[in-house]
């Protein structure tokens, strides 16, 4: 899978995942959400302050958090990571040269779902008929 973060699209991820990459940044905001994801965070206030978020994100991220209209604010539940990687999969199926059979097991998804992300149409001749018998090998 691509590691690309460029190949991200902001504009497609949660509200509060937007807010904290525009402060921090998508690397930083990925580590973060992956070590609280789920669980009840208040940002901090001060850059002193011993925060648990200290083994997380760098303390560049803290400083920029305490600086911005974020420090203090209290998230219930932040969103899981799982989005910008999907949307690196994605990318990286698009430019795959590998068979749909293949991406699929690979990314545990269906040879559809391959097609739709890859965007291309299978010509009828290469389809096969699920109540044809003679497919049958």
């Amino acid at each position: 899978m691509a590691d690309d973060l460029s190949l991200i699209n902001e504009r497609l991820l949660p509200p509060q995942m937007r807010e904290l990459v525009r402060v921090i940044g998508l690397a930083e905001t990925i580590a973060l959400l992956d070590a609280r994801h789920g669980l009840p965070t208040t940002l901090p206030t001060h850059i002193e302050s011993k925060t648990a978020l200290r083994n997380v994100i760098s303390d560049t991220a803290i400083a920029a958090l305490v600086a911005s209209p974020l420090a203090g604010k209290y998230y219930r539940d932040l969103p899981t990571s799982g989005k910008p990687f999907k949307q690196l999969r994605n990318a990286a199926i698009a430019a795959a040269d590998e068979s749909l059979s293949t991406l699929a097991r690979q990314n545990n998804l269906t040879r559809r779902h391959i097609i739709n992300l890859r965007k291309i149409r299978i010509p009828a001749r290469q389809q096969v008929d699920l109540f044809d018998d003679s497919n049958v090998g």
